[in-house]
């Protein structure tokens, strides 16, 4: 059988916490911990925290979620009104009507019938939206894999997460600042 690293150990224990743990990984668990003194510490530690965890879990009265939610300012996208969506509609139907006019000269399979312009433009936008959600998505992969460089454990990758963060931070404060600044100099003027 393969040793097995204490961080894979480790993992394997707070899986089996959650009842997430495979068989074979089980099984390997269970044989290192026949022969190591610490894991079987950790575990009985992991265990009791658990317990403690559970023990101390306050059911909340009936109707408790429906009263925060009811308590919280609604979302900037939930306060705004169908007005806020007629610019950026009317832009779409002008950008397909724009495309349909471009396409109008190019030959297409239904013979140039409307139709035909319709579903070639509907084919535009949709190869557009995958394409834009398939960047979305390697873009969020790409800054998870930054971060996990950056928090590695290597001293110049933890220090540049460090600079970073508080130029950020800095950034936002003189952001706030300026915008404070600019609403006293307002309210003085009577604006």
């Amino acid at each position: 059988m393969a040793t097995v690293d204490h961080a894979t150990i480790q993992e394997w224990l707070h899986r089996e916490l959650d009842d997430d743990l495979a068989g074979p990984e089980s099984q390997s668990l269970r044989h290192h911990l026949t022969d190591c003194a610490d894991c079987r510490a950790e575990q009985r530690a992991l265990q009791g925290l658990n317990q403690l965890l559970t023990e101390g879990t306050v059911a909340a009265r009936s109707g408790f979620q429906e009263e925060v939610m009811a308590a919280l300012p609604p979302a900037a996208w939930e306060a705004r009104t169908r007005r806020a969506w007629r610019l950026p509609l009317a832009l779409l139907v002008a950008l397909m009507i724009a495309s349909a006019l471009l396409m109008r000269g190019t030959p297409l399979e239904g013979g140039g019938s409307v139709i035909g312009i319709v579903t070639a433009v509907a084919d535009l936008f949709a190869v557009a939206l995958v394409t834009g959600a398939g960047l979305l998505g390697h873009s969020w992969q790409g800054m998870r894999m930054v971060f996990q460089e950056l928090l590695s454990g290597s001293a110049t990758g933890f220090l540049g997460l460090a600079i970073l963060l508080v130029g950020l931070n800095s950034v936002l404060f003189l952001t706030l600042r300026r915008r404070a600044r600019v609403g006293s100099v307002a309210a003085r003027r009577g604006d």
